[in-house]
């Protein structure tokens, strides 16, 4: 699993640990080979629209030939912004979640997430047969 956060500025110690952090992940890629890719969990959020578009179908009613047609209100997708949060492997997607409305992103949901992501990702991966998955967090504390 990975997991970045992206400082608008590095200073040269974020750019040290960043540069530290991709040679370990080449050297393992470089002794494992292809199949290092396979346990490698990605991690990303984005701010997203979110609202239910009516269909034209939708929203037709029964009208005599000569009366007005009803109003419609367009629905504007910027009225609902969410925080989306997914998950994806080699395989395909691992875990998809909107952040309720009225939370706030913090640590402790941060963290909740990602312990979540991790029950999921044991429970989606036969880890009999597959290898265990790499969970590299940068920035923040490692998950064992």
């Amino acid at each position: 699993m990975c997991a970045r956060w992206v400082p608008r500025m590095l200073t040269e110690e974020n750019k040290r640990q960043r540069k530290e952090a991709c040679e370990q992940l080449l050297d393992r890629y470089r002794h494992e080979g292809d199949e290092f890719l396979f346990i490698i969990v990605t991690r990303d959020e984005s701010w997203t629209h979110h609202y239910d578009p009516e269909e034209k179908r939708q929203s037709m009613e029964y009208r005599y030939r000569n009366s007005p047609k009803p109003k419609k209100f367009k629905t504007t997708p910027s009225a609902n912004k969410v925080l989306l949060t997914v998950s994806w492997d080699a395989r395909g997607p691992v875990m998809m979640g909107y952040l309720e409305k009225r939370c706030t992103a913090n640590s402790e949901r941060y963290i909740q997430t990602l312990q979540t992501l991790r029950k999921r990702v044991r429970r989606v991966r036969c880890t009999s047969v597959l290898p265990k998955p790499s969970y590299q967090i940068l920035n923040t504390v490692e998950l064992k």
